[in-house]
């Protein structure tokens, strides 16, 4: 974050250097100056004296003499000092915080619209600082704004518009995404057209759940293209949906291809599982055999055995002792819904199976009972 090549080249007629915080603090900040706060701001040497603040205790009737720790500024990257005001800023706060914040949207005071010199008090406010909400919006501004910066390096006419004069840049996240939802309408639009020009196409559907557990339905169309005589299969959107039942997939699809503008009397429909999918269902059919039922429960419950750190040593040492040429490292889980998780969690047991077979005999041994029985009972039924 510190850029120390310009501490000693610019320096003003005060001897403050010029990247010094103390002149980018309370004001609006153009997009140069914020990347020479987030990237070139002044970081005092490790020799740097500090002045002393003198702080009288009314409390002892005595006199101390504190000032900023150098140590601060590793403690907190974000932390910055100023030497021409003596103080503290957060630069992520300085750079991208509004004028007001919180309850009644206050003022914001020490560390972004003024210098802290509170040493006394410095660490609970540095700890305080960060989990404040203005503070974590500005440290995700000044991502996002770095980010925007990487881009524009191999994009000239994105280098130009980011570097021109002009106040507005549509770099904020809500104007981006308004950017994005309108070439998404674009696109959908000319598909649409194409589709309906088409006279008969056909969907497909998939559904998965997102990393906020919310399942989402993928809806892709496929049709020709009567200007090119080309197959096409092309992505329409993204859907969420609570019913994932056959009837409530149906009544998805129909209702946003209406949405779309696609005329649902051209559909030809025909339901057929993906290639993975019918895997996947002839592999659950197969472990209703009890036989195979109970081996992949049994692998199952011995790659859970292996999770816990202690245990994972035991096996890792087994794997590192082996005299065979392994390439696979732990036990994989035993995935319900994709046959080739289940596929590969057998394979990897197979491939560690004497490692698995040692490693539970030395944990068999250990004082703890209740592991030790468990170690005991696995180690028989694989055997």
């Amino acid at each position: 974050m510190w850029n120390n090549t310009d501490n000693t080249e610019t320096e003003n007629e005060h001897n403050f250097n010029n990247f010094d915080i103390g002149f980018y603090f309370n004001r609006s900040l153009t997009d140069v100056e914020k990347e020479e706060v987030l990237k070139k701001i002044w970081k005092p040497e490790p020799t740097f004296e500090f002045p002393n603040t003198v702080i009288f205790s009314s409390k002892d009737k005595r006199s101390k003499n504190l000032k900023f720790q150098y140590r601060w500024l590793h403690t907190f990257p974000w932390l910055a000092y100023s030497a021409k005001l003596d103080g503290a800023f957060c630069t992520f706060c300085v750079a991208f915080a509004k004028s007001r914040a919180g309850i009644n949207s206050q003022i914001l005071g020490t560390l972004v619209r003024k210098p802290f010199q509170n040493w006394k008090h410095a660490m609970e406010t540095f700890k305080n600082h960060v989990t404040l909400q203005y503070h974590k919006q500005s440290v995700f501004d000044a991502d996002h704004f770095i980010d925007i910066k990487k881009t524009a390096r191999g994009n000239a006419s994105l280098k130009i518009h980011l570097e021109s004069s002009c106040n507005i840049k549509y770099t904020i996240p809500i104007s981006q995404n308004a950017i994005i939802d309108s070439c998404n309408s674009i696109l959908l639009n000319k598909i649409v057209v194409r589709v309906n020009e088409a006279k008969c196409f056909t969907v497909l559907v998939d559904e998965t759940a997102d990393i906020a557990g919310l399942e989402q339905v993928s809806i892709c169309i496929r049709y020709i293209d009567l200007k090119s005589y080309e197959l096409h299969e092309d992505f329409l959107q993204f859907v969420p949906t609570i019913d994932a039942s056959g009837k409530g997939i149906s009544r998805l699809i129909l209702d946003n291809l209406r949405k779309f503008g696609i005329d649902p009397q051209y559909l030809r429909a025909l339901y057929v599982h993906c290639s993975a999918h019918s895997s996947n269902l002839a592999v659950s059919v197969s472990c209703n055999v009890f036989q195979i039922r109970n081996c992949m429960g049994t692998i199952g419950k011995l790659r859970d055995i292996f999770v816990f750190p202690k245990r994972k040593s035991v096996l890792s040492k087994a794997i590192e002792m082996s005299e065979n040429n392994i390439s696979k490292k732990p036990l994989k889980r035993n995935c319900e819904t994709r046959w080739i998780e289940r596929y590969h969690s057998v394979s990897d047991f197979l491939e560690l199976f004497e490692c698995v077979e040692e490693a539970l005999e030395e944990i068999c041994e250990w004082d703890h009972t209740d592991t030790s029985n468990q170690a005991s009972a696995f180690r028989n039924s694989i055997l």
